[in-house]
């Protein structure tokens, strides 16, 4: 190797006569015998000689060292130099696609107090992107808003409505809590929402007593033509409209509504466009509306809704082509003790995602059981539906779910509570488990939440963990094929009292290492 200024050879420079020294003495170094005198004076020799190959060492280190710190100084002043020039390049990226990559970073609803995120954050870059995200409306298009404190926040508010153009809108609306909202003398958020109201495609607001009224006016003095999707929630702290009690017809307002979710709302006052709906959310509603809902609503695919009465004898039987997800909070028995199943008057074919949460407090009579589980199974019979998702984190003895298994084979997940409680599951873990002598259940199954409480048995956690094997690392001739178990979760109740507890979670936790998702 030259050197760059004087072109000498580097190693030249060196004195190459220096070497490793080695110890004059080695097997005093494995033992705790003392030197002789004549040892003594060749290791002190030895020690003498390699300090002053050390000093000649350093002296031809020290330059080298030098002048490496001043090509390091050197290229960090390159490398700025070519840091710096990148930015320059960013100015030759045609508007358009400056536009769109600041499209990707505008969170989901920012506000018009939050400098820390686009797109307020992309004007404090340079004065490029200043302008550039100051005259790209669909930068404004989106935002979450409140009623604001101080008049600053309103002009904000003004000028970011501005800054939007004439965009379709996407907004969040939330109530302001510190004080209540029905006491306020002016909502002037709100006001700008309903000046804009014909520009809004998505809206997300919680409301309290009559807010709703000028925004879907029975005069039709507000249309709601771009509005595609609408989330609508009165948190139970809010009164009803004391003041309008006509109905809200959306159904005349939205032309292009697909989406409606009512949260915490009695939907009798509110005139759904059910038949172009796809998705929708449904709060208080008894079985019997529900089904005339159904039976309108013939282009719905995802369906959440919360019964709050009513039974299955007086409502029409629907049979529904198109819903694929299905969500149904309910409980099992009405106040006067008459149960309270909707599954009777369904037959839901396309149906892939189902969910069911129930809300029994005190336990059903043995017979209320019995036609509980009956009438589930029927429907699930009926509707030859394919099931790939199913979520009853209560309400199923562990029977039903070894009847019900069979009849879905196509479950990548499933989320189960076998009842009784207290009593080990292992029937159905013998079930789960793959094995050579019989037919596997559910064999593709990926996803396994189960939430219980065990008794302390001997066979409790033995089975579980069985059947986890065999699903997460298969052997031989016990493989049927199918899918690897990829996620785990288990109620902590559910293997607290197992009595190889550790042993089980040692195991569980060796899978978690080769790539299972595990969760207790």
């Amino acid at each position: 190797m030259l050197c760059t200024n004087c072109q000498c050879s580097l190693t030249s420079s060196l004195n190459t006569s220096i070497d490793t020294i080695p110890f004059p003495v080695p097997e005093l170094l494995t033992s705790n015998d003392p030197p002789d005198e004549q040892q003594l004076g060749s290791i002190q020799d030895a020690v003498s000689r390699a300090r002053t190959n050390i000093q000649l060492l350093d002296d031809a280190i020290a330059p080298l060292q030098r002048r490496i710190l001043a090509l390091q100084a050197k290229r960090a002043s390159l490398q700025r130099c070519v840091d710096e020039s990148a930015a320059i390049h960013m100015r030759r990226l045609p508007i358009e696609v400056l536009e769109e990559i600041f499209m990707f970073s505008v969170p989901r609803y920012p506000t018009v107090t939050d400098y820390s995120v686009a797109p307020l954050l992309l004007g404090q870059v340079c004065r490029l992107w200043r302008e550039v995200s100051r005259t790209t409306p669909m930068l404004w298009s989106v935002l979450r808003l409140t009623e604001p404190n101080h008049p600053e926040l309103f002009e904000r508010l003004v000028q970011w409505f501005e800054r939007s153009g004439d965009c379709s809108l996407d907004l969040r609306y939330d109530l302001d809590w510190s004080e209540d909202p029905a006491d306020r003398e002016s909502t002037p958020a709100w006001d700008m929402v309903l000046g804009c109201s014909y520009r809004i495609e998505h809206l997300d607001a919680q409301f309290a007593c009559d807010m709703l009224v000028p925004l879907i006016p029975s005069d039709g003095s507000h249309t709601l033509t771009r509005l595609r999707s609408l989330r609508a929630e009165q948190p139970y702290a809010t009164g009803e409209s004391q003041d309008y009690p006509g109905m809200y017809w959306l159904k005349e307002r939205a032309p292009h509504l697909s989406a409606c979710h009512m949260i915490s709302i009695v939907p009798d006052r509110f005139a759904l466009p059910s038949a172009q709906l796809t998705a929708c959310t449904l709060d208080l509603v008894p079985i019997a509306d529900f089904a005339r809902f159904l039976l309108e609503a013939v282009n719905l695919v995802d369906c959440t809704v919360d019964i709050t009465r009513g039974s299955a004898r007086d409502a029409p039987f629907v049979r529904h082509t198109k819903l694929e997800k299905f969500t149904l909070n309910s409980p099992l028995r009405q106040p006067d003790q008459t149960l309270c199943i909707i599954f009777t008057c369904l037959e839901l074919p396309s149906l892939n995602n189902l969910t069911w949460i129930t809300r029994l407090r005190d336990p059903l009579s043995e017979d209320g059981a019995v036609e509980v589980q009956d009438d589930f199974l029927s429907f699930i019979r009926r509707s030859r539906c394919t099931l790939s998702r199913l979520c009853i984190p209560s309400g199923l003895y562990e029977d039903t779910i070894l009847q019900l298994l069979p009849i879905v084979p196509h479950l990548v997940e499933l989320a189960v509570a076998p009842l009784p409680r207290y009593a080990c599951p292992h029937r159905l873990m013998r079930a789960l488990t793959f094995a050579a002598d019989r037919e596997p259940l559910v064999r593709n199954l990926e996803c396994l939440l189960l939430i219980g409480r065990s008794s302390a048995c001997d066979c409790a956690g033995r089975y579980m963990l069985r059947a986890i094997e065999s699903r997460f690392e298969p052997l031989g001739n016990d493989y049927p094929g199918g899918s690897q178990l990829k996620k785990l979760s288990l109620s902590s109740d559910l293997v607290a009292s197992f009595p190889i507890r550790s042993q089980f979670r040692e195991k569980l936790n060796r899978y978690a290492e080769r790539g299972l998702f595990y969760t207790v």
